[in-house]
């Protein structure tokens, strides 16, 4: 029994970090990035692309979730606490108040209690720009071939625009 009790003991210990490793992993907090982390730590290198053995490192890895979670606990945000923090903001008078920060607060309360449908845009059709960047004699010319080759009609919905240097449209 008493070998059980220390293997559970050994699985709860958190990995060892050595200084390079926690020099990381506080330039990882500071820019949610492990390529800027690294780069941090190692001005010296060019490229950081997949040079990086700390972000493949266990320990390190380990202790960038544990520190995440930290933060999220620290936050303390749920979804009853935000709603919360909306009607505060939705019902608050005085100094301080904001008109537009009350209207957005009651917005984002009434979508959340489905008091507002989205609405979806339809468009008529669909418009292709094609911006020539090439001389005019020559565009002239390929303008001219393709219209011989093709010989599809296009559907009446779809409008085709092409601009020369001269952002004249033809």
């Amino acid at each position: 029994m008493a070998n059980k009790e220390k293997e559970i003991v050994m699985l709860l210990k958190e990995p060892r970090l050595t200084c390079e490793e926690k020099l990381y992993i506080k330039a990882y907090f500071s820019t949610l990035k492990h390529s800027k982390a690294y780069s941090i730590l190692r001005p010296d290198l060019k490229s950081h692309n997949n040079n990086n053995p700390f972000s493949r490192s266990d320990a390190v890895q380990y202790h960038i979730k544990k520190g995440m979670i930290q933060k999220m606990e620290s936050l303390d945000l749920s979804s009853d606490k935000i709603l919360d923090l909306l009607l505060q903001e939705a019902t608050r008078l005085g100094n301080g108040s904001s008109p537009t920060a009350r209207v957005q607060a009651l917005t984002l309360l009434g979508k959340q209690l489905g008091l507002f449908e989205e609405k979806k845009e339809e468009r008529e059709g669909v418009t292709f720009n094609i911006i020539n960047y090439k001389p005019v004699e020559e565009s002239v010319l390929e303008i001219e071939e393709v219209k011989k080759e093709d010989t599809t009609p296009l559907p009446l919905d779809i409008k085709i625009e092409t601009y020369n240097d001269n952002q004249e449209i033809t």
